[in-house]
């Protein structure tokens, strides 16, 4: 393990303006650099890379982060490794510190698994070129299926001879221990003897973001009696098909240039495709597609579009993981093939333009072909007509866009002939039960929202933005002080000690610097945050310091026009900050006198009545008077 020292002195000297210009072009702009977004596609330069902060943050996409994150966004790099490439590239000699007995063995399993797989996937890939069995068995399927020797050796691709145990033979030739093997799935122990796993069969490899193998299936050639189809490697602690798809690490590039992911069901359906030049396909390999998938998929688009067969196992696969794509906020798009096809044989037989061609024409939005199907198959049957709107009213519920949801709703309400208001009751309230399982009895500590989360809470904009606005502050002149006695932080976290921030997100950041307050006494440094263990944590930060528009250097010359820098107004915008922050705390406080007085009035409790008549007008002055001194017209 890379040790502290030599991490601290890594993130000392890195500078995120010499990181992300080897990968991207930037030219200067006032004190930062823009640059077009390797994240996504774009004309206009919105890609922000600020020195001062030692950030990235692109205004189109939402990408952003140190040069760290930079790394393991783009290269793919785990976090050791961009600590790797950075240590290389400002000479820095990397320390490693001792690891406690379990640590080491754990790494030491996990690098012995990835060196076997390594060796099984160089050994299969010979096999295929080399041996007469492969070449005549495995290369002679790959060539019928029109695979070119470059696409063969792009996805290395390779052949098990039918042997019992040739593969455990080579192994244990070239020194492999047979535990690594057996943990890995490449041989079994039949009768106190080892035998191979893979016999007579294609190998398809299966890699990780980073390229490396990680596992392997095998297809049969030849129909044996109970056998299936494939067969594949095991889960091992270097591979979960869960949080797995083939041919991500193939397809990632192409997925961000065309802002794009193609999912199919098999390995041939990407491997074929990707001969047709269409290289942004992914598979789920016959499993049910998880919200693991979904995260990968979205890390590099958020439009997906699932191509599955155009039979009825075909729709009910597809309709099976859309909830899970929907509830990462995908933007998501089905194409059904004609029946008998799946995406291998169909671009097999027609190319690449009529398959993009039959793809524009027939990309539907998901949730719109499930009301369409839905629609259909009940025919005039109220009953089933009810129990139809029932699940596409329960698809919308997991549309968090609010924007995308109202459309959609609008459209499912033509296409099923039901009132749109009924639909949007219906879709309200099972959101609003989701959203208050999901909440009570309070919001955990590390549960982070969007800032789009006052749309889940019973949370206003103004109340949002207030708190955005005073944690903002803290975050940039926290440490300044206030007065003789104490900082901008301290300021501010006593005043709202006896109304703490709502927003889970902000809370959560509230509770990190007073946590550190109260054990170093001094407010804690950029690297507190931009080292954080949890990302989203940072991501949070970067956001809150990272603004889109700065001032030219040059803007006061050119005008003649004082500007009063934040640098020198943090006290006013702290003061001004919780002034307005006091307002919305009062506004509630208003709200729920009301309730107060409805309810005593409804009571005939004259004497409730006249106590919160009193309450009411003193918040009401207290109101006026901060209304005033933040400039804020009351509306009645």
């Amino acid at each position: 393990m890379i040790s502290d020292r030599t991490i601290r002195e890594i993130m000392d000297v890195t500078r995120v303006e010499d990181v992300v210009g080897d990968f991207v072009t930037l030219k200067k702009r006032g004190q930062n650099y823009i640059g077009l977004c390797p994240f996504h596609n774009e004309r206009t330069p919105s890609f922000n890379v600020s020195p001062s902060k030692n950030i990235y943050k692109c205004f189109g996409c939402g990408k952003a982060g140190d040069a760290i994150t930079f790394l393991r966004e783009h290269e793919q790099l785990s976090y050791p490794e961009s600590l790797e490439f950075l240590a290389r590239r400002y000479n820095i000699k990397i320390e490693e510190t001792v690891e406690d007995s379990e640590a080491i063995a754990k790494k030491q399993m996990e690098e012995g698994l990835y060196v076997v797989t390594g060796f099984a996937q160089q050994y299969y890939s010979k096999l295929l070129f080399d041996s007469d069995e492969g070449k005549s068995v495995g290369l002679s399927y790959f060539h019928e299926r029109g695979y070119r020797n470059n696409l063969i050796e792009k996805f290395q691709l390779g052949y098990a001879l039918n042997g019992w145990d040739t593969f455990y033979k080579a192994a244990k030739e070239k020194g492999y221990n047979e535990k690594l093997l057996l943990e890995v799935g490449l041989i079994s122990e039949r009768k106190e003897n080892f035998i191979d796993f893979f016999r007579g069969r294609v190998i398809f490899p299966i890699h990780n973001l980073s390229g490396k193998v990680i596992a392997f299936a095998g297809r049969y050639l030849k129909k044996e009696e109970n056998s299936p189809k494939y067969i594949n490697s095991p889960q091992t602690s270097i591979y979960d098909k869960s949080r797995t798809l083939f041919g991500l690490f193939q397809a990632r590039n192409a997925i961000r240039q065309h802002e794009e992911c193609f999912l199919v069901e098999g390995y041939t359906d990407v491997i074929s495709m990707h001969q047709a030049g269409i290289e942004n396909a992914v598979a789920s390999s016959g499993t049910s597609l998880t919200i693991e998938q979904a995260r990968l998929m979205k890390r590099f688009t958020s439009n997906i579009t699932i191509l599955y067969d155009g039979d009825a196992a075909g729709m009910k696969a597809a309709l099976r993981g859309m909830n899970i794509l929907l509830d990462e906020d995908l933007n998501v798009r089905l194409v059904l093939l004609p029946e008998g096809e799946d995406p291998d044989s169909f671009v097999q037989k027609h190319g690449t333009t009529p398959f993009r061609e039959f793809v524009q024409k027939h990309a539907t939005n998901v949730v719109l072909f499930q009301a369409d199907l839905l629609n259909k198959e009940t025919g005039n049957d109220p009953i089933r007509k009810a129990e139809a709107i029932r699940e596409i009213v329960g698809t919308l519920a997991h549309v968090s866009d609010p924007i995308k949801r109202q459309m959609l709703l609008r459209e499912c309400s033509t296409t099923m002939l039901v009132d749109e208001r009924i639909l949007i009751a219906e879709v309200n309230k099972l959101r609003r039960k989701a959203h208050g399982k999901e909440l009570k009895p309070t919001l955990p500590e590390q549960k982070m929202l969007s800032d789009s989360a006052e749309e889940q809470m019973n949370f206003s904009r103004e109340d949002f933005m207030a708190e955005r606005d005073l944690m903002r502050i803290i975050l940039e002149s926290g440490n300044k002080k206030f007065n003789d006695e104490i900082t901008i932080a301290h300021y501010i976290i006593s005043s709202i000690t006896d109304h703490p921030f709502e927003h889970p997100t902000y809370r959560m950041l509230m509770n990190e610097i007073v946590s550190h307050l109260n054990a170093e006494n001094v407010f804690p440094e950029d690297s507190f945050f931009m080292e954080h263990k949890n990302e989203q944590v940072k991501q949070a930060v970067i956001n809150l310091r990272h603004h889109n528009y700065e001032l030219s250097e040059n803007w006061e010359k050119m005008h003649e026009i004082f500007i009063t820098d934040k640098e020198n107004n943090y006290k006013k915008d702290a003061s001004s900050a919780l002034r307005r922050y006091n307002l919305r705390i009062i506004d509630r406080m208003i709200a729920d006198n009301s309730k107060e007085m409805k309810e005593a009035e409804k009571s005939g409790n004259e004497e409730e009545l006249m106590k919160q008549l009193q309450v009411r007008k003193s918040l009401n002055d207290l109101r006026k008077q901060l209304a005033a001194e933040t400039n804020t017209v009351i509306v009645k």
